[in-house]
């Protein structure tokens, strides 16, 4: 008998399975589907895996971190640039929850109200690793800052209905009926989306650096 339970991994954490578009900081045109597999490590934090669909052979494209607009007003203003705000994400639709279990077929409408309305005010610092749209089969180059849409002008709409068509949802309709019990006054944190603000928004790109041969000074080699 094997000495671990799989209860026993993080894996099993897992309790939610998200999917919408993530789009690259500093090229607005490469949007690319997402599936989050999240698991809870407080109320205020939860941490996500994501895979370009939702399929067996799928590929292990990043993770996402998610706070709670309490944690996200408590980061530091440098720190603040790399989160992204889920408020448009979510009033529009195009955030849905999915089955984390396998189950076929959509989850209703009416299961999913109290999950929008949590994720409605978080903010998400989100790193994809593989730029599967630039390299499909193998994660070459440098990992990717990612963000979430802020305003109709910005999303795909034809990636969006054929997700829509494959999932059997339809945003639109989800987006009626999320005005319809959402905080719609809730304000725009303007701390967040600071990709959106300015014409030169951060990124992540390769640089040569120094080795720092002091990381281990004064400790023996056994650590101590």
């Amino acid at each position: 008998m094997a000495p671990w339970s799989v209860l026993e991994t993080p894996m099993a954490k897992i309790h939610q399975h998200l999917c919408a578009f993530h789009v690259v900081a500093d090229e607005h045109g490469r949007q690319i589907e997402s599936h989050h597999y999240c698991s809870c490590v407080s109320p205020e934090f939860h941490q996500c895996i994501i895979y370009d669909s939702d399929k067996p052979n799928a590929r292990l494209i990043g993770i996402e971190y998610l706070i709670s607009e309490n944690k996200f007003n408590e980061l530091p203003a440098q720190e603040k640039q790399y989160w992204h705000s889920h408020k448009y994400e979510v009033e529009s639709g195009v955030l849905i929850q999915m089955h984390a279990s396998g189950i076929e077929g959509p989850v209703p409408e009416n299961k999913e109200r109290d999950m929008m309305s949590a994720i409605h005010q978080t903010f998400g610092k989100v790193i994809h690793t593989w730029n599967i749209d630039q390299h499909p089969d193998l994660p070459l180059g440098p990992p990717s800052l990612m963000m979430s849409y802020t305003k109709p002008e910005m999303v795909d709409w034809e990636q969006v209905k054929r997700r829509d068509a494959e999932q059997k949802v339809n945003t639109q309709e989800r987006s009626k009926i999320r005005s319809t019990y959402l905080d719609l006054n809730y304000p725009k944190n303007m701390d967040a989306d600071s990709w959106m603000q300015s014409a030169r928004p951060v990124q992540f790109k390769p640089i040569e650096s120094s080795l720092s041969e002091n990381t281990h000074a004064g400790k023996s080699s056994n650590g101590h």
